[in-house]
Order: structure tokens, then sequence, then C-alpha cells
């Protein structure tokens, strides 16, 4: 058995009794409950427009996504916190260390599980939300578009992860990681009002930078303000380079980490 395989092996069997799965499932559960009780979209409903049947599955996903930038930064703080602080609380790195543990597979088998738990979450929320639509219009269904999408907010899901293995590894305090987690929440869907430039430089916000529809202001009707939901195209090369860039980071630390002194 690998290293790796080892080390996987035991952070399944630490985590069976920490809550860990209950924690993951309803914070997977809220947003894919909220977005179906909010999708409330209908095309040209005399207020919203769509300037094509697949913008309207762009403006569902928008919205989606939207409501999952304030929960996947939380998760991944909180999940990350729960593996790492056993190893903090008791004080086992040493341990591991002259038992012939290797840290580096340990780091990778924490992001791991995490991470997977992250990507399912938002196969779950999306998914959820396009089937309903789906169901609704029973129109053509963009998948290549989507399935690109979801590639990007892979990318900004192993931003915001790295961000909290970080801090969660470097720091016994685990209220730090989980403080950075409810901050990144916040900033994460207050970026969708920011400007574009201004969002590259904070890590919570790409994924509003996966956005796939953008609004303009028709004019004023019967029924108040009208708008138009038209497409737009995210910069996946750029949320690309910037998500190695934090691997890249993540894999720094994580040599620290393996040849500090513990």
């Amino acid at each position: 058995m690998t290293a790796f395989a080892k080390s996987l092996r035991l952070e399944f069997y630490k985590i069976r009794n920490q809550g860990f799965w209950l924690i993951w499932a309803v914070m997977t559960a809220m947003p894919t409950v909220w977005i179906l009780y909010s999708n409330r979209l209908i095309p040209d409903s005399g207020r919203v427009f769509f300037q094509t049947e697949q913008t309207y599955y762009f403006a569902v996903q928008d919205q989606a996504l939207s409501i999952l930038s304030i929960f996947l930064p939380v998760m991944a703080s909180v999940l990350i916190s729960r593996l790492c602080d056993e190893e903090h609380k008791g004080d086992t790195w040493k341990l591991l260390r002259t038992s012939g543990q290797d840290i580096r597979s340990l780091w990778n088998a924490k992001f791991l599980i995490v991470y997977v738990c992250m990507e399912i979450a938002v196969f779950l929320t999306v998914g959820s939300a396009l089937l309903q639509s789906y169901l609704q219009l029973g129109t053509a269904f963009p998948a290549g578009a989507f399935a690109l999408n979801f590639l990007g907010i892979s990318g900004a899901n192993l931003i915001t992860l790295t961000l909290a293995m970080i801090l969660s590894m470097r720091f016994k305090n685990q209220l730090i990681v989980l403080v950075e987690g409810l901050a990144g929440g916040l900033i994460g869907v207050l970026s969708s009002l920011m400007p574009t430039g201004f969002v590259w430089f904070l890590p919570w916000g790409c994924y509003t930078l996966n956005f796939m529809a953008g609004m303009t202001m028709l004019g004023t009707g019967p029924d108040g303000n009208q708008w138009m939901y038209m497409p737009v195209d995210p910069n996946y090369a750029g949320i690309l380079l910037v998500s190695l860039g934090f691997l890249a980071l993540g894999l720094y630390f994580r040599r620290r980490t393996a040849s500090m002194e513990l």
C-alpha cells in the first residue's frame, strides 16, 4: 500500500465519529434547497427578458453560483479544520513523523477529501437548479458550455481550499481558518457587485468570474424596470492561471510543512 493510500485510509478512519459527513451533508443541502426555492426566473415575465433560451439556463446557473460563493469558502474552512484539528489538539505531528508517516501524503489526503466534497456540492446544487429549469422549459440544454464552466468552478474551489488548507495546517488555533472562511463567504457574494478587475485580487471572488450571463437595463415598463440577460464569456484562461498559482503556493507550503521542525 502506498503512503498516500495509507494516509487516505487513516483520514477516513479518523473522521468516522467527528460529524464530518453530517456537516458536509447539511452545508450541501442548504444551498441546494435555497436555489430550488428561489429559482423564480421566468422568461419574458414582463420585467426580466432573456436574449436566447440558453441565456435563461446561464442566468439560473449564475444564481446558483452566487449562493455557492457564500457556502463554499465556509465549507472549505470548516471541513479542513475538522481534518487538521485532531493533529493539532493531540500534538500528533511529531508522532506521525517518528512513525514514518509521510506528511506530504497526509496533506494530499486531507486536501483530496475536502476537494471532492466541494465538487460534489457544486454538482448537486447547480445540477438541481438546471434540472428544475429544464423541466420547466423543455428546451435544448447547452451541456458543453456547462461542462467547461464546471471546470472553471473547480479552479475556484482549488483556490479557496488551498488558502484554507495552508491556514489550517500552519496554525494550531483553528478559529483563524474559520474566520477566513466566513470572511471569504461574505466577500464571495459581494464580489458580484465589484469591478471585475478588482475581483481578480480576491481569492474568494473567482466564483463570480465564472458567471455566464450579464444584465443590462432596457428601460421602465408598466411593472417597473425591465432587464435583459445576455450571455458573456468567462475568462477561463485567467481562472486557470490563478488556480495554478495557488496550487504552486500550496505545494510550497506542503513542502515547508513536511520539512519543518515539529
